[in-house]
């Protein structure tokens, strides 16, 4: 909990009440602003875990996959020649 309340304090002593401060805002949706612009850390951790999401789900969908066998090819083969 210190941690938190030593966040919150130096967010305070960087921005005092009653103080001038730059805004950056989407002119689109003015209620969209911030003070500090940028990627934040959960922002990085939330792409990296969409990334190793994305990578497991990779893994189990070819995990089992041997490719089309020679049989297979020349069934394919044998039903395309076989539409013309």
């Amino acid at each position: 909990m210190s941690h938190v309340l030593s966040v919150v304090q130096s967010i305070r002593d960087k921005y005092p009440i009653g103080s001038t401060v730059k805004v950056f805002y989407n002119p689109g949706n003015p209620e969209e602003s911030v003070l500090e612009p940028g990627a934040s850390g959960s922002s990085y951790a939330f792409v990296i875990l969409i990334g190793v999401g994305a990578l497991v789900a990779f893994f189990f969908a070819f995990k089992n996959y041997e490719g089309i066998s020679s049989e297979r090819l020349i069934e394919i083969k044998q039903l395309i020649n076989w539409k013309k």
